[in-house]
């Protein structure tokens, strides 16, 4: 096993990185280019092996000491009980020659204008700023963001664009918020393209703009943000700023669904049941809304309460339906006006009624719902 260090000289038409990925990405544009009356990397190299003499391969140099034209940039990989002793000597090294050092392993990079970037530190910040959040401290978390967020950390940028938003820890500014959410965004951070999205989407604090809005959306939602694809599902479902567009409205629920997003699932079981953007199909309703259900979702009780009620997929059973309508719309006044009109107390009779009501009592009485349903009354789905 090795241990890897790169090596460069910061060329004067780049700027310093100020994050490890675009520490990567700068190495990489670098490794391109060649520089032929460069000897600083090879006097390096030979002094690096004389103080650590080469055995099978324990040092090896990328770069003109094995024949190829020196470089921008360096590799240097040394076995790995080498790495600590070299380590101090390379980097002595490399500051005496003005030359940066990146330390793979230990995701740290020591620049020639002695700044230190250290993935370990960076982290421990945020853990910081988030505890200060938590604590309601959000003029320190604010001060540890936009420090972070200045020197290109993209979580930072995200967090700070949520206290520009808010107003904790400074004043709402939603412009700025815009402004540092796109900044985490062009870095790859998912939540802040969700933010983007859902700002433009609403339109009660920005200028409302659904082309933008899915675009962010998308592009969240592709990396498996599930609000994002909630979101985008129920766009194209009702032909919010798009054209209704039922199929792909199945296909944005499928994804959330396939990462276990209960009410994704259970909107992509009622898509199944009622042939919206995708084959009828029963079962497969059945099988999605079960899913949903089995993550205590209690609209998916509800969505089975009115199938036994109309017997779609399974026997008419007015007694399960009255139950499930009940036992789903505890604590929720909508639901539950719903299923007093969906399946009335006058509807039943005295005995299927005092029947409907010992189910409801079972069902809030077992530790699981589902198993309590389908130990008294069979299997849900045959698949």
């Amino acid at each position: 096993m090795s241990y890897r260090f790169w090596v460069w000289r910061q060329p004067d038409d780049e700027r310093f990185p100020t994050n490890l990925p675009d520490t990567f990405a700068l190495l990489g544009r670098l490794y391109q280019r060649a520089a032929p009356d460069n000897t600083t990397f090879p006097t390096l190299a030979e002094r690096l092996m004389s103080h650590f003499p080469c055995s099978s391969g324990s040092v090896w140099v990328e770069g003109a000491l094995d024949g190829r034209p020196p470089g921008a940039v360096y590799k240097l990989d040394l076995v790995w009980d080498s790495a600590d002793r070299a380590r101090p000597f390379i980097l002595s090294e490399a500051r005496a020659l003005g030359l940066s050092v990146l330390d793979e392993i230990k995701a740290e990079s020591h620049f020639s204008n002695n700044r230190l970037l250290s993935l370990e530190q960076t982290t421990d910040a945020i853990r910081n700023a988030e505890q200060a959040y938590r604590e309601g401290r959000y003029e320190d978390a604010f001060a540890v963001y936009e420090r972070l967020a200045r020197d290109g950390v993209s979580s930072a940028q995200h967090h700070l664009g949520i206290l520009y938003e808010f107003g904790h820890g400074t004043a709402i500014d939603v412009d700025t918020a815009l402004s540092w959410y796109a900044k985490a965004a062009q870095r790859g951070h998912n939540q802040a393209r969700h933010h983007l999205g859902r700002l433009y989407l609403s339109g009660t604090k920005v200028p409302q703009n659904y082309p933008a809005a899915i675009e962010h959306l998308t592009n969240a939602a592709k990396r498996r943000h599930l609000e994002s694809q909630r979101l985008l599902a129920s766009m194209y479902a009702n032909g919010r700023g798009t054209e209704m567009d039922l199929a792909q409205a199945a296909y944005w629920y499928g994804q959330a669904a396939a990462d276990e997003d209960e009410s994704a699932q259970l909107s992509l079981g009622l898509a199944y049941k009622n042939g919206e953007g995708v084959e009828k199909n029963l079962e497969t309703a059945k099988w999605w809304i079960r899913r949903s259900a089995s993550h205590a979702y209690r609209g998916a009780y509800f969505a089975m309460g009115t199938l036994y009620l109309r017997g779609e997929g399974v026997p008419v059973n007015l007694v399960l339906a009255h139950a499930l309508h009940r036992f789903a719309s505890i604590g929720n006044v909508l639901m539950r006006s719903e299923a007093e009109r969906l399946t009335p107390d006058a509807s039943l009779d005295p005995s299927t009624l005092q029947k409907a009501q010992q189910v409801l009592h079972g069902l809030n009485a077992a530790a699981n719902p589902l198993d309590y349903i389908e130990q008294a009354f069979g299997a849900w789905t045959s698949r």
